[in-house]
């Protein structure tokens, strides 16, 4: 990679957020192929993962979607929540002061390091929260060979 030398240019200003902004783009579009498809630009919504008893739980913000508009997949090692959030209404015009809040689809792919047992995953949705439980079944072994270097 070349390096290019910084120059002030004449009536710019450097906004952080911009840079910040730009590098979340060009890093999503690197790894956009992780995917496998191309996803519109949406929001991605947060989620916790962390062990209890013996089951991997995830927890997933979705406000304001109902039930039947995600769709929840595990996939060998990985578990695939996705849907759309969709417009309630939309307002046009001079009345719009301010809008924040995200909408569009969105595809949340998160690795799961253990042994699940599939057939007795579950899941709950409540409040805006998805809540999906994953029992274990062990650890996943970890597949690899040490190779020997000859002299």
């Amino acid at each position: 990679m070349a390096l290019i030398p910084w120059r002030r240019r004449k009536g710019w200003i450097w906004d952080p957020f911009k840079e910040l902004e730009e590098l979340h783009r060009r890093m999503d579009k690197l790894f956009d192929f992780w995917h496998g498809e191309e996803i519109e630009e949406g929001f991605f919504p947060a989620v916790d993962v962390y062990e209890k008893d013996n089951n991997v739980i995830v927890k997933a913000e979705l406000p304001g979607m109902k039930k039947d508009e995600i769709e929840v997949h595990f996939e060998g090692e990985r578990l695939i929540i996705r849907g759309e959030k969709k417009i309630e209404e939309e307002v046009k015009g001079k009345g719009s002061i301010r809008s924040e809040r995200f909408y569009g689809k969105f595809e949340r792919v998160i690795p799961i390091p253990y042994e699940i047992d599939e057939d007795n995953i579950k899941a709950s949705y409540k409040n805006g929260v998805l809540e999906i439980v994953l029992p274990k079944r062990g650890e996943k072994e970890q597949k690899g060979k040490i190779i020997d270097i000859e002299e």
